[in-house]
């Protein structure tokens, strides 16, 4: 069902393919479905795209669960661009070969602001700790570097790759679709 090679990945790192998957990590919380999303994560796509649904209802629908994951996808991208992040495509930081598909990866596994403070801070420091299972930002980020994310990987991107989220509803565009003239060098 997925449809690139870092979705394909991702399902394999995260779950085995198991999209009905739930485990427990540190402090009582939980991660579910094929890309062990947490519930605020959920949450935010809920109030981002007005979809609801319980977590029984999540962990039994694939498709649903993979609608999450364009909208992940596009979120930890437009954050990345948005913060001038992409400025570090192409530049080796801490191991990490940094490409659009590494700062995804990195953002999945530490969420946004744990990707940004590893990339800003040249990979040091605390930003680099492993979670609960060992696994570090710059393992994601090595992990996930050159793989496609749509259907092709740019060294860096001029504009959002199109067909990442599904065609939205006329005149309820969610995202843009191109970086606007004038913030690149």
């Amino acid at each position: 069902m997925p449809g690139s090679d870092f979705r394909n990945l991702m399902l394999q790192s995260e779950s085995s393919r198991d999209y009905g998957n739930l485990n427990n990590i540190s402090g009582g919380r939980q991660v579910a479905g094929g890309y062990q999303f947490r519930k605020k994560r959920i949450k935010d796509y809920s109030k981002a795209t007005g979809e609801k649904f319980t977590n029984e209802e999540f962990l039994k629908d694939a498709e649903m669960q993979e609608r999450v994951m364009d909208w992940h996808e596009q979120d930890i991208v437009n954050y990345a661009m948005n913060n001038g992040l992409d400025q570090f495509i192409g530049q080796e930081i801490n191991g990490v070969p940094v490409d659009m598909p590494a700062i995804v990866g990195m953002g999945h596994l530490g969420g946004r602001k744990g990707m940004r403070l590893f990339l800003q801070s040249g990979g040091g420091g605390d930003t680099d700790k492993p979670d609960k299972f060992g696994t570090r930002i710059s393992d994601y980020g090595k992990k996930f570097a050159g793989q496609s994310l749509y259907r092709e990987t740019p060294m860096r991107p001029q504009m959002r790759p199109e067909g990442l989220l599904p065609p939205a509803a006329p005149a309820t565009s969610m995202y843009p679709q191109m970086r606007p003239k004038g913030l690149l060098n």
